[in-house]
């Protein structure tokens, strides 16, 4: 699960924000491609803080960094002419700190609009969207979302008070239940799930104590200033039950219109002229077949891996019907994202047909995956007709290979990306398929290989 970022304000460079002026010629470190509908598609996933309070004020914007993979000169390249064409600074703009690379102000811009897909951790201003948009360079234009949770929320404060706003009906309203078997209490004596619970905990008061009860049933504000804790949400009753339709399930999402907050209303900020969301949707962290409580010492209590799928599943559905139903959506089949299996046994692309696969090229039990693993993958994924990001963060499973070499750890045994594209075009499905090309998370890399579509 990806960090928060702590605000920070990074050194201004000295332009003003202005659109590009210049045209951008194809890079020239690949000059004989494919036509792009024969590439994999780009997908970035990007954290990057700013001050809310200047919207406008692309200056401010700071990144996460990415760990620099193989042919990272071309991003490079390309954010560099980019760059250059508005009369920015590279040198400034493009910060390296040994293996790794972050972007300060515009360049984050530039970066989210050569993507075709880009997930926001912190959620940008209208004119950050806008401006994506504007200067996009994918084939499609660059389609943006907002990363959420749902099935946990995190005990400190979201970056910008609309995210908060938008698990606000969980988190404060009746429909939330605190987890925990025969209301056992965890070590800092609350009764609850924190997936982070080992963490170091910031005793310094007023608000940073963790064991000051800062949930629901004790009456005090749900959130804290807690990096790296949670608390699991009771997403059954969070729902009716499991019910898409019954009053607790739009109250959660906003549909409600008694509700305070709720996704589709704290969401009105960036709403355009004509009232219909700049962006394309959200993107949920953390859809699971079985709930996964970390390092809770507390544990689930009976029969609630039934109620966790159903209550998903009710969620899912009435995204589904929102998105169907109502003129602010741009694209309804392309509303809604999550970082969940590629098995459809729980979940079917009715729930949800975007996956972001998290750990793509490792198996369940953490070992790189077979290339007959890898190729059944693909061929369920050309089946089902869902749309799908290859992901991976980390060393477990070998999985950086895939981002520093050619292939997986023994080519031989566990592939090649040039095998992956040639299976992807002899199926029909490379325009259904993106790469986590730049993810600005723990162990992941910003990198490039043959048969992605070039970022320019």
């Amino acid at each position: 699960m990806p960090q928060r970022l702590i605000p920070r304000t990074p050194p201004p460079y000295v332009d003003r924000r202005r659109p590009l002026a210049v045209h951008l010629r194809q890079p020239t470190l690949h000059p004989n491609v494919p036509r792009p509908g024969e590439l994999l598609g780009l997908m970035g996933l990007v954290w990057a803080t700013y001050d809310f309070n200047q919207p406008s004020n692309f200056t401010t914007l700071a990144s996460s960094p990415a760990i620099r993979g193989r042919n990272w000169a071309l991003w490079e390249d390309a954010l560099t002419r980019r760059i250059l064409a508005r009369g920015g600074n590279p040198a400034t703009e493009i910060v390296h700190a040994v293996a790794s690379v972050s972007l300060m102000g515009e360049a984050v811009l530039d970066l989210c609009s050569m993507l075709d897909v880009v997930f926001l951790g912190h959620w940008f201003s209208k004119p950050m969207v806008e401006a994506i948009r504007d200067r996009s360079t994918a084939p499609h234009g660059t389609r943006v979302y907002f990363w959420t949770d749902f099935e946990s929320l995190p005990m400190e404060h979201y970056y910008i008070p609309q995210a908060e706003e938008a698990t606000g009906q969980i988190a404060t309203g009746s429909n939330m239940a605190l987890l925990s078997k025969n209301g056992l209490l965890n070590s800092y004596g609350e009764p609850l799930i924190d997936k982070f619970e080992s963490n170091p905990v910031d005793q310094s008061p007023p608000d940073h104590n963790v064991a000051c009860p800062h949930i629901p049933p004790h009456g005090l504000p749900p959130f804290a200033a807690l990096a790296g804790h949670s608390y699991d949400v009771d997403v059954y009753r969070a729902t009716g039950n499991g019910n898409p339709e019954s009053a607790q399930t739009l109250s959660t999402l906003g549909l409600d219109p008694t509700a305070p907050f709720g996704w589709t209303i704290s969401t009105n900020p960036w709403l355009d002229a004509a009232g219909r969301y700049i962006y394309q949707g959200f993107a949920f962290d953390n859809l699971l077949h079985e709930p996964f409580k970390g390092a809770a010492v507390t544990d689930y209590p009976d029969g609630w891996t039934a109620q966790y799928r159903s209550g998903w599943q009710a969620f899912l559905l009435a995204w589904r019907n929102f998105a169907g139903s109502d003129a602010r959506v741009l694209t309804p089949s392309q509303w809604l994202w999550a970082n969940s299996h590629i098995a459809l046994d729980v979940f079917t692309t009715e729930h949800c047909n975007q996956r972001y696969l998290e750990h793509f090229f490792r198996t369940a039990a953490l070992q790189p995956k077979l290339w007959t693993e890898i190729d059944a993958d693909l061929s369920l994924l050309a089946n089902s007709g869902m749309l799908a990001v290859l992901a991976f963060n980390g060393t477990l499973g070998q999985q950086d290979s895939w981002a520093t070499t050619t292939g997986g750890p023994n080519p031989a045994t566990n592939g090649t990306w040039g095998q992956l594209v040639a299976r992807a075009k002899q199926l029909g499905m490379v325009d259904r398929l993106y790469v986590a090309a730049w993810q600005m998370i723990d162990g992941a890399y910003a990198f490039w290989q043959e048969g992605f579509r070039i970022p320019r």
